[in-house]
């Protein structure tokens, strides 16, 4: 499977399959254990675009946008510091930045609302469903934990 395997007593698949196991071991976890901290930020925004919503729950929810934007930050990093094998390291670079696009999508988002342009932050948070798309078929191609 990895780039970098060596041919030890004929194990080069041992070498690639403990790489990609060690891989997938870390990043689940991680992807884990941000999916706790995002959940109850994620069920705050829901609120966002509710018409029914009060102002008060309005108000909370991009407070928790703003939060979730921190989250992704570090999101980002932590799954750049992780070590893929080597054939999955530019898919696994590439994925990690499409989260840093989310994030960036984040940010234009809370700026729209900022400027009480809703229609247009709603336009952009939509905007973000075929990058997450791509993060999800990621993470089917390799049996990937989901990350939030």
């Amino acid at each position: 499977v990895g780039s970098d395997r060596h041919e030890i007593d004929g194990s080069s698949q041992a070498v690639g399959d403990d790489a990609l196991s060690a891989y997938v071991a870390a990043r689940d976890d991680l992807c884990r254990s941000y999916s706790v901290t995002m959940e109850p930020l994620q069920a705050r925004v829901s609120y966002l675009y509710n018409p029914a919503a009060t102002d008060a729950s309005r108000d909370d929810a991009v407070d928790a946008l703003r939060e979730i934007t921190g989250v992704f930050n570090d999101l980002v990093a932590d799954l750049l510091a992780l070590d893929p094998p080597d054939d999955l390291r530019t898919a696994h670079v590439m994925n990690a930045t499409r989260y840093d696009a989310i994030r960036v999508l984040l940010l234009l988002e809370q700026s729209l609302l900022n400027l009480g342009d809703t229609t247009s932050a709603q336009a952009v948070e939509r905007a973000g469903n075929a990058i997450a798309a791509q993060l999800s078929a990621f993470e089917v191609e390799y049996g990937l934990t989901g990350c939030p």
